[in-house]
């Protein structure tokens, strides 16, 4: 068995904290992968951010997605 720290975790709730995801929430918008979503937002903010716990992550994404269709 393999335990993850929940602080190790890019999760949904993270993204509806943040003040875009709050404004999504109160516009009650109908998103079509609300996941998705706020898991983007998350990353999309947070990657600007020099300190970040997850800055080693954001490091070794690639940087583009052109093998993506």
């Amino acid at each position: 068995i393999v335990e993850i720290p929940l602080n190790c975790l890019i999760t949904v709730e993270m993204g509806k904290a943040t003040e875009i995801g709050k404004k999504i929430i109160r516009a009650n918008i109908d998103l079509d992968a609300p996941k998705h979503i706020f898991l983007m937002l998350f990353m999309l903010i947070d990657r600007k951010n020099p300190d970040s716990f997850f800055k080693p992550y954001y490091d070794i994404l690639p940087p583009t997605l052109s093998n993506m269709p």
